[in-house]
C-alpha cells in the first residue's frame, strides 16, 4: 500500500492557517502591497519630479483662470449677439460644439504625434499662445459669424477646444506619463491630486471674474482677468521642463498620424 502523502506544513499567515501554494501566494500579495505603498507615497518622488507636479498643478490652476475667468463675460457676449433668441445660441453651441468635436476627432493625434517628434513644451506652448489671442480678439468679435469661426480657432467652450488648443490635454497627460508611466499607481494619485486643485480653481475663477466685474463695472474687469492669466500661462509654459528626452523622441511620420486618427474615429463610432 502506497504510503500515504506528507501533510502540508500549516503556516499562521494574518490569523489564518494556510499552506502549501497559499503561502506563496500570500507572500506575493505582501511584497505587491508593500510595492503599492512604496509607489504612492510622496517620498518616493525625487526633487525634480515634486517640482515638475507642483508646476504642472500650477499650470493647470492658471489655465481655469485664462478660461473660465471671463466664461460669464463670453457667454453675455454671445446671447447679445444672438440678439436675446435662445433658439439661435442653441443652433450657435450645437455647431460650434460638432466643429469642435471633429478637431479633437482628427486635430488632436496630429498634436499629440508631433509632440513625440518635437517635444511637450512647444506643443502646450503654443496651445497656450491660442488661448492668449482667444481672450485678447474674442471681446472684439461684433457678429455671430466672427464669434464661429474665433471658437472654432482659438477655442472658448472648454479648456482645450477650437484648433491651436487641440491635443493640448493628451499632450499634457503624455508629459506625466513620461515620468510616471512606469508607476502607474503613483500617477494615478497625481492625477486624482491635480484633479481636484483643477476643480478648485475653476470655482475660484468663476468667483474672480464675479470679483472683477464687480470692481472694475460692466464685463470689462473678467476679460482684463483672464488676459492677465493667459499672459502668466505663456510665460509659465517656458518654466515647465521638458519631460521627452531627445533620445526618445520619434520622427513625425504622416502614417503614425493617420492610424492615430483612425483609432478615434472607431472610438467615436463605439461611444454612437
Amino acid at each position: 500500500m502506497a504510503a500515504a502523502a506528507a501533510p502540508r506544513p500549516l503556516v499562521v499567515t494574518r490569523g489564518r492557517f494556510v499552506g502549501g501554494s497559499q503561502n506563496l501566494l500570500d507572500a506575493n500579495s505582501e511584497a505587491a502591497f508593500q510595492d503599492y505603498r512604496r509607489e504612492v507615497t510622496q517620498r518616493g518622488l525625487s526633487r525634480e519630479e515634486s517640482r515638475f507636479v507642483v508646476l504642472q498643478r500650477v499650470d493647470q490652476v492658471i489655465q481655469q483662470f485664462a478660461w473660465a475667468g471671463c466664461l460669464v463675460a463670453s457667454n453675455y457676449q454671445l446671447l447679445d449677439l444672438c440678439g436675446g433668441n435662445a433658439g439661435t445660441l442653441a443652433l450657435h453651441v450645437g455647431y460650434t460644439t460638432t466643429v469642435g468635436n471633429l478637431i479633437q476627432t482628427f486635430v488632436a493625434p496630429i498634436s499629440t504625434c508631433l509632440s513625440d517628434a518635437i517635444g511637450r513644451v512647444p506643443v502646450l506652448t503654443v496651445a497656450r499662445l491660442g488661448r492668449l489671442v482667444g481672450v485678447l480678439l474674442m471681446p472684439h468679435c461684433t457678429t455671430l459669424r466672427r464669434r464661429f469661426w474665433f471658437e472654432v480657432i482659438c477655442g472658448m467652450n472648454t479648456p482645450s477646444s477650437g484648433l491651436v488648443m487641440a491635443g493640448s490635454e493628451s499632450v499634457f497627460d503624455a508629459a506625466t506619463a513620461d515620468i510616471f508611466g512606469s508607476r502607474p499607481n503613483l500617477a494615478a494619485q497625481i492625477d486624482a491630486k491635480s484633479g481636484l486643485y483643477s476643480s478648485f480653481a475653476h470655482t475660484a475663477a468663476l468667483a474672480a471674474g464675479s470679483t472683477a466685474t464687480a470692481l472694475f463695472g460692466g464685463l470689462h474687469g473678467q476679460w482684463a482677468l483672464a488676459r492677465v492669466a493667459a499672459v502668466i500661462n505663456v510665460v509659465f509654459s517656458f518654466m515647465c521642463p521638458e519631460t521627452l528626452a531627445v533620445g526618445q523622441r520619434k520622427p513625425f511620420k504622416v502614417c503614425t498620424a493617420v492610424s492615430d486618427i483612425h483609432r478615434s474615429i472607431l472610438q467615436l463610432q463605439t461611444v454612437l
